[in-house]
């Protein structure tokens, strides 16, 4: 006759598994640290994982429906100081970033995506790039080849100093050119790098325009903040979408469906002033227009800073 099994129970460790120290209840008395087994699933670490950094529960899918259909609420309702329903904007824009970042890594058209001027990076020719670049008027790199010929000018004018330094400064910007012609894929690379980076740096210059905007309001600016929190993770919601689905076209490149989502985000940006600040339809939509001017050409600097960081950082 087989005698009946007995059910191991989990005591815990004897000594604490932080620091050693001999246990004789359910916290160490020395660091604090609970006595417990620390063997955990999979699916334990991950729900751990999610609660800890990005409270993945009730509140996430409660956050989203308002996010997504009803602009401005979140923001007005954290205002209210009726908070404890929703995550937090800035949990929230952290979970949905990553989201976005992950989506757009697994784009396999992403390297199409990258343009400098309005063609894709093409740098195949070392030595013709500056040339047609100015002839053309469509590449980023078109500005490195008139400086050339300015300096070229001047040098006429300029002392054998002031030649040798600026010989040295283009000769600089020749060799990363060169540099970036033989490294295209390590250019792209370095940019997606910093997309997160000057995404989350745009946030705060996105806030102090809309406090411009609104001065006479006499609203905190981190009012302005929270907005733009929300905002900008509505936004990268959007694109997330529109990236899946540019994902499974064998051309990435589709106007209709860019402008699209474009409009949609813009009149989601009128719909969330006007419920946030409390402007009539007339001045919301001048201040649409003013923060979007404004916003674009902050945007496209960005870039160009960003791209001569990413050539600049190549070996």
């Amino acid at each position: 006759m087989n005698s009946p099994k007995t059910e191991k129970i989990d005591t815990g460790p004897a000594n604490c598994l932080n620091c050693g120290t001999e246990l004789k209840g359910d916290f160490c008395c020395h660091c604090g640290q609970k006595n417990k087994s620390y063997q955990v699933s999979l699916k334990q670490l991950f729900v751990d994982f999610l609660g800890d950094y990005f409270t993945f529960d009730s509140k996430f899918f409660r956050s989203m429906k308002p996010l997504l259909f009803k602009p401005g609420f979140l923001t007005n309702e954290y205002i209210a100081g009726r908070r404890i329903r929703y995550i937090p904007p800035l949990r929230l824009y952290l979970f949905i970033s990553v989201i976005f970042f992950f989506i757009l890594a697994l784009n396999p058209h992403r390297a199409k995506m990258v343009k400098f001027g309005s063609d894709p990076v093409e740098l195949s020719d070392s030595t013709a790039v500056a040339d047609s670049s100015a002839k053309n008027g469509n590449s980023a790199f078109a500005f490195f080849n008139d400086s050339s010929k300015k300096d070229t000018t001047q040098k006429i004018e300029a002392s054998d100093s002031t030649d040798q330094q600026k010989d040295r400064t283009v000769k600089k910007i020749t060799d990363k050119i060169k540099t970036a012609e033989q490294n295209e894929e390590q250019v792209r690379q370095n940019i997606f790098n910093f997309l997160p980076k000057m995404f989350f740096i745009m946030l705060p210059v996105f806030a102090l325009i809309l406090k411009l905007l609104y001065v006479r309001r006499k609203i905190f600016y981190a009012c302005h903040f929270i907005f733009a929190l929300h905002f900008h993770s509505f936004t990268f919601i959007t694109f997330g979408l529109l990236f899946i689905i540019l994902g499974f076209l064998e051309n990435p490149e589709s106007p209709a469906l860019v402008g699209i989502v474009t409009i949609i985000n813009s009149l989601y940006l009128i719909i969330a002033m006007k419920k946030v600040y409390q402007q009539s339809l007339k001045k919301t939509i001048t201040k649409f227009l003013l923060l979007s001017f404004n916003y674009l050409i902050v945007i496209a600097v960005s870039m160009l800073v960003f791209v001569g960081i990413a050539i600049y950082l190549l070996k």
